[in-house]
């Protein structure tokens, strides 16, 4: 694959992520723990959890970069969920949870 493609290819995978709202998460997770059973705080043991907007008003979930060792510029895009109790952080891949959301490209 080329370096174009690839780059088309980033650049809709960014655009996919970016346009996942906080209710398409809610019902990502929802349907995580029909499966999976409730998520529980590997801390406090809750079950409740927060997911936390981009900005006051914004119904889009924030998206977290964590850095790649030896890769500057380069990150993996995570959304967090915090414990409703504790405050302790989950987080899940973005592109994972896009592609189960809106499809893959």
């Amino acid at each position: 694959m080329d370096v174009e493609t690839m780059e088309q290819e980033d650049n809709k995978r960014i655009e996919l992520a970016l346009s996942v709202s906080k209710a398409d998460f809610v019902d990502y997770f929802t349907n995580f723990e029909a499966e999976f059973g409730e998520l529980s705080c590997p801390l406090c043991k809750n079950t409740t959890w927060f997911i936390s907007s981009r900005d006051e008003e914004s119904a889009l979930p924030t998206i977290l970069t964590i850095p790649l060792p030896f890769s500057p510029g380069r990150g993996m895009w995570v959304f967090p969920l915090t414990c409703n109790k504790c405050g302790f952080v989950v987080t899940f891949d973005t592109n994972f949870v896009t592609s189960k959301i809106k499809g893959s490209i």
